[in-house]
């Protein structure tokens, strides 16, 4: 329910018989001076003789009455609060759906106990955020569409799932490859690192990408961080360039202060995935803007809503950001093409 605005409260104000309960038929809310009118002459003779003012009351109050009565409703699940990414692509997606879905929140707040079973009342569609959410979701409404952002889903090809479709967290390796290639023509073999156990897809696409330009890659599958670390110590000089892939299990910041270092001293580029890697002295980054990406998913919420659920999508934007300095450093040249496309989506730092 919406609350009253200043010339609401003035009309009800104004007729001591307007109230929340109903006096002799008179219809909730409505002032007693309309409602005499109804009781007199009905609404239609009403509606002839001040048609504004008629549509006007009875449009309020059965817009009071109905409550948002007819809107479909987006059940949201997920961490909340577990990282800043999430809560952003929280608030694009309830500002993307505001105009026409109501939302109810049931990502678990701190301190809360593990529901047993599904919430009462089943939602239209589900949106879940990141894998937590993509898991709660399916777990809680097995038979309710779902969208999901910041998540890998299940299948490198995305494949659809019944039910099921979402912007999927992965950036596209021919972008980076070729902004990579772009920056540095003496590019002929690549270092990174990859889950052992988890993201098995990016991984794979970045070969693939390197492949078709004819590179080579040197590829290191570990399962920690200190595998990372000293995967980074066999690589680092027999490589011309280091990629780090988003994966929380094998980077850290212990693992981008390393890699920056090696590149330094080396003198060759690292490219990571985030604007704070870069500022932390990759050469560049390519990165996802989880509130685009939110954006995309309300987009194939309202889809789902009309009964098509699609494949699961790519990001449709990507970031970019440029270290110059670590460029001059490196005494590489970044070419103006890339430093306006860093400066078109606000990435110097």
């Amino acid at each position: 329910m919406t609350p009253a605005t200043h010339s609401d409260r003035r009309i009800d104000e104004g007729d001591r018989g307007a109230s929340a309960v109903s006096h002799r038929g008179r219809p909730y809310g409505v002032p007693r001076r309309y409602a005499a009118g109804l009781h007199r002459s009905g609404a239609s003779r009403l509606t002839r003789a001040a048609p504004a003012a008629a549509a006007l009351v009875l449009g309020l109050w059965l817009g009071v009455a109905r409550g948002g009565e007819g809107r479909p409703q987006i059940a949201i699940t997920g961490d909340a609060g577990a990282h800043s990414a999430f809560q952003v692509a929280f608030d694009s997606f309830t500002s993307s759906v505001r105009g026409w879905a109501d939302v109810r929140d049931l990502r678990p707040k701190a301190g809360d106990s593990p529901r047993a079973g599904s919430p009462s009342g089943a939602p239209q569609v589900v949106f879940a955020l990141g894998p937590a959410g993509l898991d709660q979701a399916r777990r809680d409404f097995p038979d309710v569409p779902r969208v999901f952002a910041l998540a890998e889903g299940d299948d490198c090809e995305l494949a659809p799932r019944r039910g099921e479709t979402g912007v999927v967290l992965r950036l596209s390796a021919d972008d980076l490859v070729q902004a990579l290639v772009g920056v540095s023509t003496k590019v002929h073999r690549i270092g990174y690192l990859a889950s052992a156990t988890t993201n098995p897809c990016g991984p794979r696409e970045l070969e693939q990408a390197l492949a078709r330009r004819g590179l080579e890659h040197a590829g290191e599958k570990v399962s920690s961080v200190r595998e990372g670390l000293q995967a980074l110590r066999r690589i680092r000089g027999t490589v011309d360039a280091i990629v780090l892939l988003p994966n929380p299990d094998v980077v850290s910041d212990e693992t981008v202060e390393y890699a920056v270092a090696a590149g330094l001293e080396r003198r060759i580029p690292v490219v990571g995935f985030s604007p704070r890697i870069t500022a932390s002295g990759a050469l560049f980054s390519v990165s996802l803007d989880p509130a685009a990406i939110a954006h995309q998913a309300a987009e194939l919420a309202r889809r789902a809503l009309a009964g098509a659920t699609p494949p699961p999508e790519l990001p449709r934007s990507q970031r970019l950001t440029v270290n110059r300095r670590t460029a001059r450093l490196l005494g590489i040249e970044v070419p103006q093409e890339i430093l306006k496309r860093a400066a078109e989506g606000g990435g110097e730092p």
